[in-house]
Protein backbone atom coordinates (compact mmCIF):
# COMPACT_ATOMS: atom_id res chain seq x y z
CA UNK A 1 0.00 0.00 0.00
CA UNK A 2 2.95 2.54 1.22
CA UNK A 3 4.33 1.47 -2.35
CA UNK A 4 1.50 2.15 -4.14
CA UNK A 5 1.49 5.55 -2.82
CA UNK A 6 4.82 6.76 -3.15
CA UNK A 7 4.04 6.05 -6.81
CA UNK A 8 1.35 7.81 -6.98
CA UNK A 9 2.88 10.56 -5.39
CA UNK A 10 5.84 10.46 -8.15
CA UNK A 11 3.62 9.97 -10.80
CA UNK A 12 1.35 13.45 -9.79
CA UNK A 13 5.02 14.78 -9.23
CA UNK A 14 6.14 14.38 -12.80
CA UNK A 15 3.01 15.54 -14.24
CA UNK A 16 3.03 18.51 -12.56
CA UNK A 17 7.08 19.13 -13.22
CA UNK A 18 5.75 18.05 -16.69
CA UNK A 19 3.04 20.80 -16.58
CA UNK A 20 4.87 23.15 -15.42
CA UNK A 21 7.33 22.70 -18.56
CA UNK A 22 4.78 23.55 -20.97
CA UNK A 23 3.48 26.27 -19.52
CA UNK A 24 7.31 27.73 -18.89
CA UNK A 25 7.74 26.77 -22.90
CA UNK A 26 4.32 28.80 -23.71
CA UNK A 27 5.28 31.70 -21.84
CA UNK A 28 9.07 31.48 -23.70
CA UNK A 29 7.28 31.85 -26.76
CA UNK A 30 4.85 34.09 -26.08
CA UNK A 31 7.72 36.72 -24.98
CA UNK A 32 9.45 36.05 -28.27
CA UNK A 33 5.82 36.25 -30.30
CA UNK A 34 6.05 39.92 -28.32
CA UNK A 35 9.98 40.52 -28.65
CA UNK A 36 9.06 40.01 -32.60
CA UNK A 37 6.27 42.72 -32.14
CA UNK A 38 8.25 45.42 -30.36
CA UNK A 39 11.33 44.75 -32.88
CA UNK A 40 9.37 45.10 -35.78
CA UNK A 41 7.55 48.58 -34.50
CA UNK A 42 10.84 49.80 -33.81
CA UNK A 43 12.57 49.11 -36.77
CA UNK A 44 9.29 51.50 -38.27
CA UNK A 45 9.62 54.44 -36.25
CA UNK A 46 13.58 54.37 -36.24
CA UNK A 47 13.29 54.00 -40.39
CA UNK A 48 11.07 56.46 -40.60
CA UNK A 49 12.77 59.05 -38.27
CA UNK A 50 16.03 58.24 -40.02
CA UNK A 51 14.21 59.02 -43.52
CA UNK A 52 12.59 62.31 -42.36
CA UNK A 53 16.26 63.55 -41.08
CA UNK A 54 17.94 62.50 -44.06
CA UNK A 55 14.66 63.89 -46.79
CA UNK A 56 15.41 67.00 -44.79
CA UNK A 57 19.03 67.33 -45.50
CA UNK A 58 18.52 66.08 -48.91
CA UNK A 59 15.78 69.15 -49.29
CA UNK A 60 18.64 71.72 -48.15
CA UNK A 61 20.74 70.84 -50.72
CA UNK A 62 23.74 70.09 -47.89
CA UNK A 63 24.67 68.11 -45.09
CA UNK A 64 23.01 69.55 -42.04
CA UNK A 65 22.75 66.78 -39.86
CA UNK A 66 24.36 63.82 -41.84
CA UNK A 67 28.21 63.54 -42.09
CA UNK A 68 29.45 65.21 -45.33
CA UNK A 69 31.48 62.48 -46.14
CA UNK A 70 28.35 60.22 -45.75
CA UNK A 71 26.15 62.79 -47.88
CA UNK A 72 28.49 62.88 -50.88
CA UNK A 73 28.40 59.18 -51.33
CA UNK A 74 25.61 57.71 -49.97
CA UNK A 75 27.44 55.49 -48.05
CA UNK A 76 30.61 55.51 -45.41
CA UNK A 77 33.52 54.39 -47.36
CA UNK A 78 36.26 52.72 -45.80
CA UNK A 79 39.64 52.88 -48.07
CA UNK A 80 42.83 51.97 -46.92
CA UNK A 81 45.97 49.83 -49.37
CA UNK A 82 43.48 48.76 -52.07
CA UNK A 83 40.62 47.64 -49.74
CA UNK A 84 36.74 49.60 -49.82
CA UNK A 85 33.76 49.74 -48.29
CA UNK A 86 32.66 48.44 -51.97
CA UNK A 87 35.16 45.57 -52.99
CA UNK A 88 35.03 43.97 -49.11
CA UNK A 89 31.19 44.58 -49.72
CA UNK A 90 31.03 42.28 -53.03
CA UNK A 91 33.56 40.11 -51.50
CA UNK A 92 31.67 39.30 -48.24
CA UNK A 93 28.06 39.59 -50.47
CA UNK A 94 28.86 37.22 -53.20
CA UNK A 95 30.66 34.34 -50.84
CA UNK A 96 28.39 34.25 -47.87
CA UNK A 97 25.41 34.85 -50.36
CA UNK A 98 25.55 32.71 -52.80
CA UNK A 99 26.70 29.98 -50.28
CA UNK A 100 22.97 30.79 -48.27
CA UNK A 101 20.86 30.76 -51.76
CA UNK A 102 22.02 28.05 -52.40
CA UNK A 103 21.36 25.95 -49.39
CA UNK A 104 17.59 27.59 -48.93
CA UNK A 105 16.98 26.57 -52.77
CA UNK A 106 17.40 23.23 -51.10
CA UNK A 107 16.03 23.86 -47.99
CA UNK A 108 12.42 24.57 -50.09
CA UNK A 109 12.16 21.58 -51.73
CA UNK A 110 12.70 19.82 -48.10
CA UNK A 111 10.61 21.77 -46.13
CA UNK A 112 7.09 19.89 -45.92
CA UNK A 113 4.93 22.68 -43.93
CA UNK A 114 4.15 25.84 -45.72
CA UNK A 115 4.92 27.76 -43.32
CA UNK A 116 8.34 26.05 -43.20
CA UNK A 117 8.95 27.16 -46.94
CA UNK A 118 7.92 30.82 -46.69
CA UNK A 119 10.28 31.14 -44.52
CA UNK A 120 13.08 29.33 -46.40
CA UNK A 121 11.61 30.73 -49.73
CA UNK A 122 11.96 34.50 -47.76
CA UNK A 123 15.35 33.84 -47.04
CA UNK A 124 16.39 32.54 -50.30
CA UNK A 125 15.79 36.47 -51.27
CA UNK A 126 17.52 37.79 -49.16
CA UNK A 127 20.20 36.27 -49.90
CA UNK A 128 19.80 36.28 -53.75
CA UNK A 129 19.42 40.32 -53.53
CA UNK A 130 22.55 40.37 -51.23
CA UNK A 131 24.04 38.95 -54.08
CA UNK A 132 22.99 41.54 -56.37
CA UNK A 133 24.03 44.19 -53.72
CA UNK A 134 27.37 43.19 -54.20
CA UNK A 135 27.08 43.41 -57.40
CA UNK A 136 26.54 46.84 -57.62
CA UNK A 137 28.74 47.53 -55.20
CA UNK A 138 31.46 46.31 -57.29
CA UNK A 139 30.17 48.44 -59.88
CA UNK A 140 30.27 51.39 -57.17
CA UNK A 141 34.17 50.34 -56.72
CA UNK A 142 35.04 50.28 -60.44
CA UNK A 143 33.26 54.01 -60.76
CA UNK A 144 35.31 54.88 -57.64
CA UNK A 145 32.25 55.38 -55.58
CA UNK A 146 30.33 57.64 -58.01
CA UNK A 147 26.99 56.59 -59.28
CA UNK A 148 25.82 57.62 -62.45
CA UNK A 149 23.54 60.65 -62.34
CA UNK A 150 19.86 60.16 -63.22
CA UNK A 151 17.15 63.48 -62.76
CA UNK A 152 13.66 62.31 -63.69
CA UNK A 153 12.94 65.95 -64.58
CA UNK A 154 15.00 65.74 -67.87
CA UNK A 155 14.85 62.62 -68.48
CA UNK A 156 13.20 61.61 -72.12
CA UNK A 157 10.04 59.45 -71.91
CA UNK A 158 11.90 55.91 -72.83
CA UNK A 159 14.63 56.57 -70.32
CA UNK A 160 11.87 57.29 -67.63
CA UNK A 161 10.06 54.10 -68.71
CA UNK A 162 13.23 52.01 -68.96
CA UNK A 163 14.04 53.24 -65.18
CA UNK A 164 10.79 53.07 -63.91
CA UNK A 165 10.54 49.39 -65.28
CA UNK A 166 13.99 48.76 -63.39
CA UNK A 167 12.65 49.99 -60.24
CA UNK A 168 9.25 48.17 -60.32
CA UNK A 169 11.00 44.85 -60.96
CA UNK A 170 14.13 45.52 -58.48
CA UNK A 171 11.97 46.66 -55.78
CA UNK A 172 9.46 43.94 -56.81
CA UNK A 173 11.08 41.79 -53.37
CA UNK A 174 8.78 43.74 -51.44
CA UNK A 175 5.31 42.88 -52.14
CA UNK A 176 6.51 39.85 -53.16
CA UNK A 177 7.16 39.40 -49.59
CA UNK A 178 4.22 41.05 -48.52
CA UNK A 179 2.01 38.48 -50.28
CA UNK A 180 3.59 35.27 -48.87
CA UNK A 181 3.09 36.95 -45.27
CA UNK A 182 -1.03 37.17 -46.84
CA UNK A 183 -1.71 40.57 -47.97
CA UNK A 184 -3.73 40.80 -50.65
CA UNK A 185 -2.03 41.36 -54.34
CA UNK A 186 -4.16 43.95 -55.70
CA UNK A 187 -3.25 46.68 -52.83
CA UNK A 188 0.37 45.42 -52.31
CA UNK A 189 0.90 46.26 -56.41
CA UNK A 190 -1.08 49.75 -56.16
CA UNK A 191 1.64 50.73 -53.24
CA UNK A 192 4.28 49.44 -55.16
CA UNK A 193 3.63 50.93 -58.48
CA UNK A 194 3.22 54.25 -56.62
CA UNK A 195 6.10 53.28 -54.40
CA UNK A 196 8.41 52.71 -57.74
CA UNK A 197 7.71 56.10 -58.87
CA UNK A 198 8.28 58.16 -56.19
CA UNK A 199 12.19 56.03 -56.00
CA UNK A 200 12.90 57.18 -59.22
CA UNK A 201 13.13 60.79 -57.59
CA UNK A 202 15.70 59.60 -54.85
CA UNK A 203 18.97 61.47 -55.65
CA UNK A 204 21.15 58.41 -57.07
CA UNK A 205 23.90 58.33 -54.53
CA UNK A 206 20.96 57.67 -51.57
CA UNK A 207 19.67 54.96 -53.91
CA UNK A 208 21.15 52.08 -52.08
CA UNK A 209 20.01 52.97 -48.86
CA UNK A 210 16.46 53.39 -49.91
CA UNK A 211 16.20 50.55 -51.28
CA UNK A 212 17.20 49.17 -47.56
CA UNK A 213 14.27 50.98 -45.99
CA UNK A 214 11.88 50.47 -48.55
CA UNK A 215 12.36 46.56 -48.34
CA UNK A 216 12.76 47.05 -43.76
CA UNK A 217 8.96 48.82 -44.02
CA UNK A 218 7.19 45.96 -46.46
CA UNK A 219 8.78 43.44 -44.21
CA UNK A 220 7.64 45.46 -40.95
CA UNK A 221 4.21 46.47 -42.20
CA UNK A 222 3.21 43.45 -43.83
CA UNK A 223 3.73 41.04 -40.68
CA UNK A 224 2.58 43.79 -38.39
CA UNK A 225 -0.49 43.64 -40.30
CA UNK A 226 -0.77 40.29 -40.43
CA UNK A 227 0.00 38.79 -37.29
CA UNK A 228 -1.01 39.63 -33.94
CA UNK A 229 0.96 37.77 -30.87
CA UNK A 230 -1.93 36.15 -29.66
CA UNK A 231 -2.99 32.42 -30.06
CA UNK A 232 -0.61 29.94 -31.18
CA UNK A 233 -1.20 30.17 -34.81
CA UNK A 234 0.40 33.94 -34.08
CA UNK A 235 2.85 32.90 -31.57
CA UNK A 236 3.78 30.44 -34.64
CA UNK A 237 3.87 32.93 -37.41
CA UNK A 238 6.42 35.11 -35.19
CA UNK A 239 8.93 32.60 -33.47
CA UNK A 240 9.15 29.70 -35.32
CA UNK A 241 10.68 29.50 -39.25
CA UNK A 242 13.98 31.84 -38.83
CA UNK A 243 11.19 35.23 -38.08
CA UNK A 244 12.73 36.19 -34.61
CA UNK A 245 16.03 36.16 -36.00
CA UNK A 246 14.28 38.11 -39.00
CA UNK A 247 12.58 41.27 -36.72
CA UNK A 248 14.89 41.48 -34.03
CA UNK A 249 17.93 41.25 -36.27
CA UNK A 250 16.27 44.00 -38.69
CA UNK A 251 15.87 46.20 -35.02
CA UNK A 252 19.14 45.83 -33.97
CA UNK A 253 20.68 46.57 -37.66
CA UNK A 254 19.05 50.04 -37.21
CA UNK A 255 21.93 51.16 -35.09
CA UNK A 256 23.80 50.91 -37.71
CA UNK A 257 22.31 52.73 -40.51
CA UNK A 258 22.07 55.73 -37.93
CA UNK A 259 26.20 55.35 -37.66
CA UNK A 260 26.74 54.98 -40.93
CA UNK A 261 24.84 58.55 -41.83
CA UNK A 262 25.79 60.45 -39.04
CA UNK A 263 28.96 58.84 -37.40
CA UNK A 264 30.87 58.55 -40.49
CA UNK A 265 33.95 60.58 -40.09
CA UNK A 266 33.74 60.35 -36.14
CA UNK A 267 34.39 56.55 -35.87
CA UNK A 268 32.24 54.48 -38.51
CA UNK A 269 34.54 54.98 -41.63
CA UNK A 270 37.98 53.82 -39.31
CA UNK A 271 36.10 50.67 -38.12
CA UNK A 272 35.48 49.56 -41.34
CA UNK A 273 32.59 51.66 -43.10
CA UNK A 274 29.54 50.58 -44.81
CA UNK A 275 30.92 46.91 -45.07
CA UNK A 276 29.67 46.66 -41.55
CA UNK A 277 26.20 47.20 -42.66
CA UNK A 278 26.22 44.86 -45.44
CA UNK A 279 28.15 41.98 -42.76
CA UNK A 280 25.48 42.74 -40.27
CA UNK A 281 22.50 41.72 -42.46
CA UNK A 282 24.79 38.38 -43.98
CA UNK A 283 24.79 37.55 -39.77
CA UNK A 284 20.82 37.77 -39.87
CA UNK A 285 21.01 35.64 -43.09
CA UNK A 286 23.47 32.96 -41.77
CA UNK A 287 21.42 32.85 -38.39
CA UNK A 288 18.22 32.31 -40.35
CA UNK A 289 19.91 29.34 -42.82
CA UNK A 290 20.93 27.53 -39.87
CA UNK A 291 17.29 27.52 -37.81
CA UNK A 292 15.86 27.04 -41.05
CA UNK A 293 18.51 23.91 -41.29
CA UNK A 294 17.60 22.69 -38.05
CA UNK A 295 14.00 22.89 -38.26
CA UNK A 296 14.08 20.94 -41.76
CA UNK A 297 16.27 18.17 -40.31
CA UNK A 298 14.08 17.71 -37.11
CA UNK A 299 11.29 17.90 -39.29
CA UNK A 300 12.18 15.24 -41.49
CA UNK A 301 13.26 12.47 -38.44
CA UNK A 302 9.92 13.41 -37.10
Amino acid sequence: FWLKNILAQFLCARLLVSARLRVSMVFDRQVLANVTWYSEVITVVLTLVYSLVVCSDIATGSAHFTSSTWYSEGFCVFRSGGYTSHNLCFYADLTVGITAALLNFVLIFRAKDKALRTGCIVNFFSALFSVLHGLAHLDLDAASGQAQNYDPHTSTWPEFAQNYAFAFTFLGIGPFVGTLFGLPLSPCILVHAVSSYAFLFVPTQFGFGAVQLFINLWYCLSRLTIFGCQGEDAISSRVDHGWVASSVGNALLMPIVFAEAFGCELFFMRIGGHVLYDGAILVIIVVNTLLLFGQCRHQKTA
